[in-house]
């Protein structure tokens, strides 16, 4: 992927017309690539939420059971001793950092869009801007893509 992404990221200013035709689909492929880790993330943080507060009502009921007063701190420390609990949370801290990666491509494509926005205008501000040549009298003749537009004397 990560060489796909560094072509994807890239403008060929020898062909910006491809580039634009190319960029949204290209911003639309990662977009939905990031909806789909955002939606994965947060089905991975309900199941954490459910796993957690099973968790946290099984320790009390034990320490009921057991006739201990427990502080939330020893509840707190005995749910991270659950080997179950911190796969979890690292899997969290996983979809969260893929989650951010996938949204930076996001902004670089947004960014590569202004890229060739900016690109296009000044080759059509290039393209138009023409020239004028002047005869011995000083009569300005202009010149657009090699075509003659007028004649005038100062």
């Amino acid at each position: 992927m990560e060489s796909d992404l560094r072509t994807d990221l890239r403008i060929d200013m020898a062909d910006i017309d491809r580039e634009i035709v190319n960029q949204p689909g290209l911003f639309a492929h990662y977009a939905a690539q990031h909806a789909e880790a955002e939606r994965k993330l947060k089905l991975a943080k309900l199941e954490f939420e459910v796993f957690e507060a099973a968790l946290d009502r099984q320790v009390r009921d034990h320490a009921l059971a057991t006739n201990k007063k427990v502080t939330e701190r020893q509840i707190e420390t005995a749910m991270f001793m659950n080997t179950t609990y911190v796969d979890k949370r690292r899997n969290l801290i996983e979809l969260e950092a893929q989650v951010e990666q996938i949204k930076a491509v996001v902004d670089g494509m947004r960014q590569k869009k202004d890229m060739l926005i900016t690109f296009a205008s000044n080759a059509r501000a290039e393209m138009q801007q023409g020239f004028a040549i002047r005869d011995k009298g000083g009569t300005a003749t202009s010149f657009y893509d090699g075509k003659k537009l007028q004649s005038a004397s100062d």
